[in-house]
């Protein structure tokens, strides 16, 4: 089975750090193992006391779990990244929470049978705890979250 992009790839066409990363996850999906990966764009959207919260990027995969990722332009890697991880933060809880509150998915009160995580990306700058940089960094983490076994149904 094939990676699923939704909506379609195109649709980040205008968001060129996303485009990247949609681009490269389709071109070695198989030696990261997201052949049976749903990639959301821009999705989902939350709104918590009039702020926007979201992930640019949702990558849900039986092999890693789920990972939310919001990109930033290098160049303003600085000036806009407590912004968007705050907004990654924010979109991180409501993802959870909604996760956690169906049985079949927890492994524990408050944990779930799958890693859950988040974190910004840029194409180039300097890397800090929650940015990730180039994709040979997004390739690693990918490399090394990915289970021996799929999650089971």
């Amino acid at each position: 089975m094939s990676i699923q992009i939704f909506p379609k790839a195109s649709a980040a066409k205008a968001d060129i750090n996303a485009k990247v990363l949609l681009e490269h996850f389709q071109e070695h999906e198989e030696a990261l193992g997201l052949d049976h990966a749903i990639i959301f764009y821009n999705f989902p959207l939350f709104r918590e006391d009039d702020h926007l919260l979201v992930a640019d990027l949702v990558l849900a995969s039986p092999f890693h779990g789920v990972v939310l990722l919001s990109t930033v332009d290098s160049l303003k890697l600085e000036e806009s990244g407590a912004e968007v991880s705050t907004r990654l933060e924010g979109a991180f809880s409501q993802v959870f929470s909604r996760l956690v509150r169906y049985p079949r998915l927890r492994s524990g009160r408050a944990s779930l049978l799958f890693e859950i995580d988040a974190f910004i990306w840029a194409k180039e700058g300097p890397a800090a705890a929650e940015v990730r940089v180039g994709l040979g960094a997004i390739d690693d983490f990918l490399k090394g979250a990915r289970r021996p076994e799929p999650l089971s149904e």
